[in-house]
C-alpha cells in the first residue's frame, strides 16, 4: 500500500493534470460511465460540522482513454477547530484495486480535495471563460484559495488577480504565501478592501466561501464575465446571489442531482422561478475529451461576448477516485511516496 502526503503529490501531478482529470471524471459521470452514489452526510449541527463519506467507481474503457478507478474519501469539516489551531477540514482518500478489493494506497484527502476543487474551477474557467480574459477574482482566503488561485492561472494568462476577505490580513497572507508557492509568472496579485472593488470590472471571478449569504452582489459582475461557485456546499450556504443566477445566460454545474440536494442559492433559484433544473448544463457534457477541453462548447453555440456565465460545484466524488488513480500511477513511475504493509 502507497503511503502519499501533500509533497509527495505535488511532485508528481500538476494543476494542469488535475484539470485534464477533473474535466474527464464530470464527463464520464455525465454520460453514465462512473458509479457515483450521492455522498453520506454525518451532520453535527451543535458544531456546525460535518462529516462527508463519498465513495465512486469508474470501470475502465469506459470512455477510450478512461482508466479504473474506485475509492471512497472521508472528509471532515469542523470549522471550530480553528480554535484549538487544528485544521477546519480534514480528509483521506483510500484507494482500493477495483479487481481485487484490497487497498492500493492512501492519499492525503485535504490537499487533494483542494486540488481537485481548484481543478474544478479551472476545468470551468478553460471552457468558459473569454479567451482574452486579463483580471481575475478570488473572494476567501480559507484552505481552498492557493489552488483556486493556482487553477486561475493554470486557465487563462492573467496579468491581475484581485484577492478578498473580510479580514484583510488574510488576503495580505494569501497573496504572500502565494508568491512564494506559485509560479505567477507577471500575474500582479492586488490585495482588495472590499468585494466591490475585488469583483467590479473582472472577467473571471471565483467564490470559495462556506458563506450562508451572497458575497457579491449581481449588479458587479460586468457582461461577459463568469463565475465560479466552489465553497458553499449545504442548502443553508449561499455564496452567489439568486440574481446572478437569473441574469447567467449559461449555468453550469458539476452534477445536477448534487448541486439540486445540496447548494442552498441554486435550490432556492428553482423553488423561485428564476431557472428550472431543466436549464442547468452539467459542465461534463460540454467537455470534448479528446482535446481537454480545447475547442469548449461541445455540441453547444458559442456564447455572444458580453453573456455571462456561471459555474457551481458542490464537489461528487468521482472527481476523487479519477484524480487519485491517476497520482497513484505517477507516483509509482517516479518513485514517489512509500509502500507499507499493514
Amino acid at each position: 500500500m502507497l503511503l502519499l502526503g501533500q509533497d509527495e503529490i505535488r511532485a508528481c501531478f500538476s494543476m494542469g493534470e488535475a484539470i485534464d482529470a477533473v474535466g474527464e471524471a464530470f464527463s464520464l459521470a455525465s454520460e453514465k460511465c462512473a458509479d457515483v452514489p450521492q455522498r453520506t452526510v454525518l451532520a453535527r449541527p451543535e458544531l456546525d460540522a460535518t462529516l462527508l463519506v463519498m465513495p465512486s467507481y469508474v470501470p475502465a474503457g469506459g470512455r477510450e482513454r478512461a482508466d479504473a478507478a474506485m475509492g471512497v474519501k472521508v472528509l471532515g469539516v469542523y470549522p471550530d477547530n480553528r480554535r484549538w489551531g487544528l485544521p477546519t477540514t480534514t480528509a483521506v482518500m483510500v484507494v482500493v484495486d477495483p479487481d481485487t478489493g484490497l487497498v492500493d494506497a492512501l492519499v492525503d484527502g485535504t490537499y487533494l480535495t483542494r486540488l481537485r476543487t481548484g481543478a474544478a474551477a479551472g476545468a470551468a474557467t478553460r471552457l468558459l471563460a473569454r479567451p482574452n480574459a486579463r483580471v481575475g477574482a478570488l473572494l476567501g482566503t480559507g484552505g481552498l484559495a492557493l489552488c483556486q488561485l493556482e487553477a486561475l492561472l493554470c486557465a487563462r494568462k492573467l496579468e491581475e488577480v484581485r484577492l478578498f476577505s473580510p479580514h484583510p490580513e488574510h488576503a495580505r497572507e494569501l497573496a504572500r504565501l502565494a508568491r512564494k508557492e506559485l509560479d505567477l509568472n507577471r500575474t500582479t496579485l492586488v490585495p482588495c478592501d472590499s468585494a466591490r472593488a475585488c469583483v467590479e470590472g473582472a472577467d473571471v471571478i471565483t467564490c470559495a466561501t462556506t458563506s450562508h449569504e451572497p458575497v457579491m452582489e449581481a449588479s458587479w459582475v460586468k457582461p461577459g464575465a463568469h463565475v465560479n461557485g466552489v465553497g458553499s456546499y449545504t442548502p443553508n450556504m449561499r455564496e452567489l446571489p439568486e440574481t446572478l443566477i437569473a441574469r447567467a445566460e449559461l449555468i453550469s454545474v458539476d452534477s445536477t442531482d448534487a448541486v439540486m440536494a445540496e447548494d442552498g442559492t441554486l435550490i432556492d433559484a428553482v423553488a423561485d422561478g428564476l431557472v428550472s433544473r431543466g436549464d442547468l448544463v452539467e459542465l461534463g457534457t460540454l467537455w470534448d475529451q479528446a482535446d481537454g477541453g480545447a475547442s469548449c462548447l461541445r455540441g453547444t453555440p458559442a456564447l455572444p461576448s458580453d453573456s455571462t456565465s456561471v459555474f457551481k460545484t458542490v464537489g461528487i466524488a468521482v472527481q476523487d477516485s479519477v484524480c487519485a488513480a491517476r497520482i497513484v500511477r505517477a507516483a509509482r513511475e517516479r518513485g514517489v511516496g512509500r509502500e507499507v504493509e499493514l
